[in-house]
C-alpha cells in the first residue's frame, strides 16, 4: 500500500515543477522589463537637463556679450546654434529688447525654457566694442562641457 500512495502523490505533484518554472520566468521577465523602462527614463531625463543646461549658459553667455557690446539695429553676432534678434526699440531708439533663440544642435529644434533668453539694452549704458569672434568661441567654450563636446 505505502508504494501505490507515493505513487499517487508523485502523479498529483506532476507538472507542478513546470508551472512554477513559468510563474517564476514571468515574474522575472515582469521585473526586468520594468528595470529597463526605469533605465531609459533616467537617460531620457539626464540628456534633457544636459541639453536644458547647455542652452541655458548658451544664451546667458550671448546675453552677456550683448550687454557689454556695441548698440546695433538689427541682430547681434552669435554662435552657430544661437541667434540674437532685436525684437523692440524705443520710439526714439534708446532701448531695446533683443531676444536670444537657443537651438539644439543634434535635434535641430528650438529649446524652450521656463523663461525667455531676452535683455533691454540701453544705448546710453552701450559697451564700447561690438562683439567678435573670440567671444562668441569664448560662449562656446565655456558651456561644451555642459555637453559633453
Amino acid at each position: 500500500m505505502p508504494s501505490i500512495s507515493r505513487f499517487n502523490r508523485r502523479r498529483a505533484q506532476s507538472g507542478q515543477s513546470l508551472v512554477e518554472g513559468v510563474i517564476a520566468s514571468a515574474l522575472i521577465a515582469i521585473a526586468v522589463v520594468a528595470g529597463l523602462e526605469t533605465l531609459d527614463a533616467a537617460v531620457s531625463g539626464a540628456r534633457l537637463a544636459a541639453s536644458t543646461a547647455w542652452s541655458r549658459c548658451m544664451a546667458r553667455g550671448e546675453l552677456s556679450a550683448i550687454t557689454a557690446s556695441t548698440w546695433s539695429d538689427a541682430s547681434y553676432p552669435a554662435p552657430a546654434g544661437v541667434s540674437a534678434n532685436v525684437v523692440w526699440t524705443s520710439s526714439d531708439s534708446q532701448l531695446q529688447k533683443v531676444s536670444v533663440t537657443v537651438i539644439d544642435n543634434n535635434a535641430q529644434r528650438i529649446i524652450t525654457s521656463a523663461y525667455p533668453f531676452q535683455v533691454y539694452k540701453s544705448r546710453a549704458l552701450a559697451g564700447s566694442n561690438p562683439i567678435s569672434s573670440t567671444d562668441t568661441t569664448a560662449i562656446v567654450n565655456s558651456c561644451a562641457e555642459l555637453e559633453g563636446q
